[in-house]
């Protein structure tokens, strides 16, 4: 389950969110495919495009947890060079 303080971080999820995701076992970029939010309540499970070609594996559409997602990227703030993500000043 999300826990109270992460539900303020991931309550903005929508379709086309960028995201770093940690499934693949090292941090990568994520696009969901789909909104976070059901009903009344949040998913535990969504649907995501797994960038893996940034740890040398390749690109595909799966289901992840939410427990999985490390970062929810904000284009404003944040620049993606190679296997870096860095916050900008």
């Amino acid at each position: 389950m999300i826990r109270e303080l992460e539900k303020t971080k991931f309550e903005n999820i929508k379709k086309g969110t960028k995201l770093i995701t940690t499934q693949l076992g090292t941090p990568c970029r994520a696009i969901s495919m789909e909104s976070i939010k059901q009903g009344r309540g949040f998913k535990n499970i969504l649907l995501v495009d797994a960038k893996g070609s940034d740890v040398g594996l390749s690109d595909e559409c799966g289901s992840i947890y939410v427990e999985d997602i490390a970062d929810v990227i904000d284009d404003a703030t944040f620049d993606y060079i190679g296997k870096e993500i860095k916050r900008r000043a």
